[in-house]
Order: C-alpha cells, then structure tokens, then sequence
C-alpha cells in the first residue's frame, strides 16, 4: 500500500491504494538532482473495487518525470446505502457548524526512493 485516498461519499473512510501492475522496486541512476515524489488522488464516489484507479503517482528528478504509473484501489469500499448516507449528511452539516472535516484527507507515504546504480 502506498496511499490513502479519500472516498468523497464517506466522512471517515479512506481506500487503500497501491502501484498498478509494477514492480515494488524502482531503479534510478544516481545521477542527477533530488528526487521528488508526487500524487494525485481522483475524486472517489460510489463502489469501489480493487483495480479501480484512484490516482496517479509520479517520480521527479530536475522537473522531469522519471516514472510514473498509475494508484489503483487495494481494497473494495462499498458506497455508503441510502440509511448511510441520510446519517452523513447530518454529521456533515453539524460538523460544518464546528469545523470538522466534511471528507477524510488523502495521503501518500513515503515511499523512501533510494538511488540504485
């Protein structure tokens, strides 16, 4: 696993995402400038089921992607029933009215790159 995305229909609930049909090891020459990673997470909605793509990680060097592929969904999330979904509305407007989040937050892990040459 190497994300959390959010699932914008739940207040609390995250999907498990990982790395489509890669490799876990990603070999870079040590050559070059800082390596940076970055994701976007796609706004999640309905059921979701493992294969279903959430967002898309990328590896920079210099400005320049070096890799890149493609999060998909680890785990299925079911969209909330229609019971569910009366109760999130009502913690969402009340927790508007103190702040909470309407959404949980997405987030990536470090994936701790390491240069390999």
């Amino acid at each position: 696993m190497v994300a959390e995305v959010a699932h914008a229909d739940w207040t609390n609930r995250t999907v498990a995402a990982t790395v489509a049909g890669r490799e876990p090891m990603v070999t870079l020459p040590k050559e070059g400038g800082r390596l940076e990673q970055e994701a976007s997470f796609l706004d999640v909605t309905g059921d979701v089921a493992p294969g279903d793509v959430v967002g898309r990680l990328a590896f920079r060097r210099d400005g320049d992607v070096v890799w890149e592929a493609d999060l998909v969904a680890a785990e299925s999330v079911p969209a909330p029933t229609w019971w569910e979904a009366l109760g999130i509305g009502a913690q969402r407007f009340f927790g508007g009215l103190f702040g909470m989040p309407a959404v949980a937050e997405s987030e990536l892990s470090n994936l701790g790159a390491r240069e390999v040459s």
